[in-house]
């Protein structure tokens, strides 16, 4: 009896340790500040916007070529994501060059 004890308390911390661990994951990601795409700066209508995580931030999307888009190059988004947080913006700041050609030709395929 007292081993089918100690392997339920077994399992039933190791539940707990794994709740744990995904909370703190899930406190370490800063939350997506916009209610835009973060490549195209459409308006995310959608009530289950796609979602990525990246270096702990938080990208929200309209469709699933912009996740592409992002998934192909993700850096020049998230700095820009983050360039807009610090500097208290409410909206992004436009893309750059670069990053406006890989919007304008994920808007193409998705729209």
């Amino acid at each position: 009896m007292k081993p089918t004890l100690l392997l339920a308390a077994l399992i039933a911390s190791s539940l707990l340790i794994g709740c744990t661990t995904t909370d703190q994951a899930k406190a370490n990601i800063t939350p997506y500040p916009f209610d835009t795409c973060a490549v195209i700066n459409k308006p995310i209508k959608d009530k289950r916007p796609r979602r990525r995580v990246y270096d702990g931030q938080e990208v929200l999307f309209c469709c699933a070529p912009c996740v592409k888009a992002f998934e192909a190059n993700p850096e020049p988004y998230v700095a820009r994501i983050r360039a807009a947080m610090a500097a208290g913006q409410t909206t992004l700041i436009p893309p750059a060059s670069g990053m406006q050609e890989a919007a304008q030709a994920a808007s193409r395929m998705g729209q």
